[in-house]
């Protein structure tokens, strides 16, 4: 039964990736780069031991979507935030903040991304309704049956994704063309990347608590948090630095 719990869970964090990676592609974010995100991930896991997975965050994402005028703003923000957060990492201060905080505020942080993660995914269905409304009461139903994250996950995605297949595609939507020229992209600075950078640092020093803290629970192994947010900044910063062009 854990087996298939464990494999159930790699096929919904897969599946999960998709429409967050499609979020990415509308703010203009390119697909290829992103391979190069997922394989340092890859690599770190190995190396540290750490069961968090290196994916996209929807709410990083909406921010330096909402915060950058353009691709390039968004690409400097990205960067210069996880060059910091590389730093937080390397000095062991993410465990430190994470004790010194206590459970009651990581709670708090938890439900924080909670709210800002279910505001996205409110934003996401109204633009796309059927598939939108169908992926959530599916995973609403679900948890109350079950109260069991996987299976939530897991029906949640598979249901919204026959669907989309049956309606989505008859309704003529749109689909984004991720660009395949790579070319390295120069971060640029100023007063409004900084802001935006430290925004983004704020967001994930709440966000790898919370998802790491989850991801641990549901794993039922300690995580390091450190390790989380040094390998997701690396992730970050060679993918935000490969710049694409049609």
């Amino acid at each position: 039964m854990d087996l298939w719990k464990d494999i159930l869970s790699i096929f919904s964090v897969i599946l999960n990736g998709l429409p967050q990676g499609l979020l990415a592609l509308s703010f203009g974010f390119a697909s290829v780069p992103t391979a190069f995100a997922f394989l340092i991930g890859a690599a770190g896991n190995a190396i540290t031991g750490s069961v968090v997975p290196i994916s996209f965050q929807a709410e990083t994402i909406t921010l330096a979507g909402t915060i950058g005028d353009n691709l390039k703003e968004r690409l400097s923000m990205i960067f210069y935030g996880g060059l910091i957060m590389a730093f937080i990492g390397l000095f062991g201060l993410m465990s430190k903040i994470t004790d010194s905080i206590g459970p009651v505020i990581t709670a708090g942080m938890m439900a924080g991304v909670g709210i800002m993660l279910a505001r996205v995914s409110i934003e996401m269905a109204r633009k796309n309704k059927i598939i939108g409304y169908v992926s959530i009461a599916s995973g609403v139903i679900t948890h109350l049956f079950t109260k069991d994250l996987v299976y939530t996950i897991a029906v949640s995605v598979i249901i919204s994704s026959i669907v989309y297949n049956i309606f989505g595609k008859k309704n003529g939507e749109s689909s984004i063309i991720g660009r395949e020229k790579i070319n390295i992209n120069k971060p640029s600075l100023s007063l409004k990347i900084l802001r935006g950078a430290m925004s983004m640092v704020c967001l994930n020093i709440g966000a790898n608590i919370a998802f790491g803290n989850i991801t641990g629970q549901l794993a039922n192994r300690k995580v390091n948090i450190d390790h989380v947010s040094v390998i997701s900044s690396l992730a970050d910063m060679s993918s935000s630095i490969l710049a694409v062009h049609r």
